[in-house]
C-alpha cells in the first residue's frame, strides 16, 4: 500500500492507472480459473498487455486526463508491454470487439469461462489461441488468428491494415479507443 501511496501523492493519475491495473488483474479470468493460471504463467507478458490493453480502455472512457498522461508516457503513468498492448489494440480495431476481448479476460462465477472462450471462439471463426499446448505462445496464436480470419472474411487489404496497426502505425493512433469496434 505503501507504493501506491507515494506515487499516488506525487502523480495522481498514476494511482488511477496502476489501481486500475492491478483491480484488472484482480478480476481476471487467469486469477481465477484453474486452466488459465497455468497461461498466466506460460503467457506472463500476453496476459500483462491485455492488462494493460484494457487498462487503456477504462482510461479512455472513464479517465481522459490520466489517459492522455498513460498515452503520452508521462512517468511513472506509461504503457508497460507496448508490444503486447498492440496486437490488442489493433484487433480491437479492425476484427475483435472490446466487448468481445474482455468477455474472455474477466471472471464471471454465475459462468463457466471454458463455454464463453468456445462461443467467442466460434463468433470470431478462430481457433484456440490461449490453451494451445506444445509451447505454442497465445500472442503468436492470436495474431495468426485474427490474420487468417480477417484474410477469409475481408481480404488482404484488411490484413495489410492489421499488420500495419500491429507492427508499424504510431502508438497514439493503435491505442485511439474511438476507433475500436466496441
Amino acid at each position: 500500500m505503501g507504493y501506491f501511496k507515494d506515487v499516488g501523492a506525487a502523480f495522481p493519475g498514476a494511482l488511477i492507472a496502476a489501481a486500475l491495473h492491478e483491480l484488472l488483474h484482480a478480476a481476471s479470468a487467469f486469477s481465477w480459473v484453474d486452466e488459465l493460471r497455468e497461461v498466466e504463467r506460460r503467457e506472463k507478458d500476453t496476459v500483462k498487455g491485455w492488462t494493460e490493453f484494457l487498462t487503456g480502455y477504462v482510461l479512455y472512457r472513464r479517465y481522459p486526463r490520466c489517459y492522455r498522461n498513460w498515452l503520452r508516457g508521462d512517468a511513472p503513468c506509461s504503457i508497460a508491454n507496448k508490444s503486447y498492448v498492440r496486437v490488442f489494440a489493433a484487433a480491437a480495431q479492425v476484427y475483435i470487439s472490446v466487448k468481445g476481448l474482455t468477455s474472455i479476460y474477466l471472471y464471471d462465477r454465475g459462468s463457466g469461462w471454458r463455454p464463453r472462450y468456445e462461443r467467442f471462439l466460434r463468433k470470431y471463426e478462430m481457433n484456440d489461441f490461449l490453451l494451445g499446448e506444445g509451447g505454442t505462445i497465445a500472442l503468436a496464436s492470436l495474431l495468426r488468428e485474427v490474420t487468417n480470419a480477417l484474410k477469409r472474411k475481408r481480404g488482404p487489404e484488411a490484413v495489410k491494415g492489421f499488420k500495419e496497426l500491429t507492427f508499424k502505425a504510431p502508438l497514439e493512433c493503435v491505442l485511439d479507443y474511438s476507433r475500436m469496434l466496441a
